[in-house]
């Protein structure tokens, strides 16, 4: 299903801008995957895709393009990611501290509010923190707000 997507995280800069995605979902997984205008330092897009497991409750986001990663949440589990770059991989450990996905998809028309994400949104929520290298470790919140295009039904 075609989705509105609005991806905004603690750690990035600049202002956040609704981009189109698609979205699927069962009674196993959600599937998202959408398409990110360059970041700043990049020449290109980058191609993001996020699964959550519902059995296990494990949250799969992977990035590709010019930076490329690999992230897995595990509320209160520590995991390992890996960022890669142009100059190198740099490897990260996540701890994760919740996850918060809807139980389900069953959108509601669109609503005129003014906002950047029409009413009946749903949004994934992730808390979490990152430590790169024996740096001290940074806390990020990150949530995507996934909406039904206009065009939708």
């Amino acid at each position: 299903m075609k989705v509105q997507i609005l991806f905004l995280s603690s750690l990035s800069e600049g202002t956040a801008v609704p981009v189109s995605g698609e979205l699927t979902s069962d009674a196993d997984r959600v599937s998202l995957t959408w398409e990110q205008a360059p970041e700043t330092g990049e020449t290109a897009g980058s191609l993001y895709r996020l699964r959550y497991l519902k059995a296990s409750r494990v949250l799969h986001l992977s990035r590709k393009g010019e930076y490329a990663m690999h992230l897995s949440f595990i509320a209160g589990t520590g995991t390992q990611g890996v960022l890669s770059t142009p100059h190198g991989d740099i490897r990260m450990d996540i701890d994760t501290k919740s996850i918060t996905v809807p139980d389900c998809f069953p959108f509601r028309e669109a609503e005129e509010s003014g906002s950047r994400i029409p009413a009946g949104a749903k949004c994934i929520r992730l808390h979490y923190s990152l430590q790169i290298s024996g740096q001290e470790p940074t806390e990020n919140d990150m949530s995507i707000q996934i909406s039904l295009e206009k065009n939708q039904e």
